[in-house]
């Protein structure tokens, strides 16, 4: 191949290599986050759907979630890590304009299931710094959606006892006022 005045020649059998170097790359990655970067699972509140892990990121999927960002922290027993991206005007944190919802999945012995709990923050590519000081972070809003999300599917699913009776639909949640608060809501965050 030639640029210019210069000949650049590509080996193939080196590019053969190129994927298996990325895939062992990849799980040295995926040891260290799970080794290094392991936390205990929070008390958030949380609701227990008859799903596998593979349909509930078929159905999940469906709606526009896709794997967790490779950076998220890793919570002891987690099986199921997803997030959607999206674009929301937050009064209270009017320079972020790009949050997510997060989804996290666990083992459910009693009742057998999948325990999952959700939580809104800023997006981590795009506001590292507020994602990691945890500004806005929502978890009644990310469990609103999450449940709002499985009744219109019709998915069953049984509450935890700390779970609010009638959480604020996403259209309504309370961080879109024009108030000051910029504090989380006062749970654990995940």
């Amino acid at each position: 191949m030639s640029r210019g005045t210069e000949h650049l020649s590509t080996d193939p059998g080196r590019l053969k290599a190129v994927p298996d170097v990325a895939e062992q790359l990849l799980r040295v990655y995926w040891w260290l986050r799970k080794t290094v970067f392991t936390h205990e699972k929070t008390d958030n509140p949380y609701l227990v759907v008859e799903l596998t892990k593979s349909e509930a990121q078929e159905f999940f999927g469906r709606h526009h979630f896709e794997p967790g960002w490779e950076m998220s922290y890793s919570f002891r027993g987690e099986i199921l890590n997803l997030r959607r991206v999206e674009w929301a005007h937050v009064p209270a944190f009017p320079d972020l304009p790009w949050w997510q919802v997060h989804i996290r999945g666990y083992r459910h012995d009693d009742p057998d299931g999948l325990e999952l709990t959700a939580h809104f923050e800023p997006e981590p590519a795009e506001h590292p710094e507020e994602h990691l000081e945890h500004l806005g972070i929502d978890v009644p809003r990310g469990n609103a959606v999450l449940q709002q999300m499985l009744d219109e599917a019709g998915i069953a699913y049984t509450t935890s006892p700390d779970w609010s009776a009638d959480p604020t639909l996403a259209e309504e949640a309370p961080w879109t006022d024009d108030t000051d608060d910029t504090e989380g809501v006062g749970v654990e965050v995940e």
